[in-house]
């Protein structure tokens, strides 16, 4: 029996609920240091692909954003709501709050999404580096939550809804309904009571995803904000990861082993339109 206040078999049928109710097509990424990208690969860090008739990504004060991850679309075949070609990239401040605005998360100051419907494989990465070497701030590298540059291995998995995400509780709250819970134990217990954080499956949002259902370490900000429920998909997410145990490093560090988040309104993405996406990072 789990430790929590269900038994097993009522923990089986109340993840098989969740999954009958929330199970969606996502894309597992894994962060690959063996293998070498370049810039018209799907990548963490590193020289962005850029089109030399483009104008580089600034801020206000006239400085380059730094490519946090780029996904070529060419990596994401099986997906009817992803755009279908082109790369998608997402640029932040080398600051130290990542570019990130928590009081506007919505803001493209520091941070910005940018797609490119076609690739123009004639870019070299020397012309792209020298343009952006040209107007980039001088910072410390340790204002960047990625430690390098890292090849993006994609995976198609289907995932479920877990704690973290604010439309969790009442999903949950009718599966503990389902299995004889009634509602004024949860009450008094508390709905996070009943979460048995052993089973791997609770924590299936941790990690690098493409669409699926967000992970916070905190809480997740759309919860009671009607301006931000609207950012319903979870367009790119980046975990902290450590790199080799034995090396002490970090291939991903968001603070103190945090994770990001970028969000979009699934009509934007249908229209292919970046121009308004939620950006938000935390850590523990």
């Amino acid at each position: 029996m789990s430790e929590g206040l269900l038994t097993d078999k009522q923990t089986e049928e109340v993840i098989r609920f969740l999954k009958e109710k929330t199970l969606t097509k996502a894309f597992k990424l894994g962060l690959n240091s063996d293998r070498k990208p370049s810039i018209f690969d799907s990548k963490v860090g590193g020289i962005p692909y850029f089109p030399s008739n483009m104008d580089i990504p600034k801020n206000s004060e006239g400085y380059s954003l730094t490519l946090l991850a780029q996904l070529n679309m060419a990596d994401f075949e099986g997906s009817d709501i992803l755009p279908q070609k082109g790369m998608l990239q997402f640029y932040i401040s080398g600051d130290d709050l990542y570019g990130a605005d928590f009081d506007n998360p919505c803001s493209s100051e520091s941070s910005r999404v940018i797609y490119h419907s076609e690739i123009n494989k004639s870019i070299t990465e020397k012309e792209v580096a020298e343009r952006f070497s040209k107007v980039k701030e001088e910072c410390d590298e340790e204002f960047f939550p990625h430690e390098g540059e890292f090849a993006i291995d994609v995976t198609p998995q289907e995932t479920f809804i877990g704690p973290e995400d604010y439309r969790f509780e009442k999903i949950f709250t009718e599966a503990l309904k389902i299995v004889g819970i009634d509602e004024k134990e949860i009450e008094e217990n508390g709905f996070f009571e009943y979460i048995d954080y052993d089973n791997k499956e609770f924590r299936i949002g941790q990690g690098h995803w493409v669409l699926g259902y967000p992970f916070f370490t905190q809480y997740d900000p759309r919860d009671n904000n009607a301006e931000y429920e609207k950012f319903d998909t979870l367009l790119f997410q980046l975990d902290s990861e450590s790199d080799k145990p034995e090396s002490g490093k970090w291939k991903v560090l968001w603070g103190d082993c945090g994770v990001g988040n970028f969000f979009i309104n699934s009509d934007d993405l249908k229209k292919l339109d970046f121009s308004n996406v939620m950006y938000n990072w935390d850590c523990c």
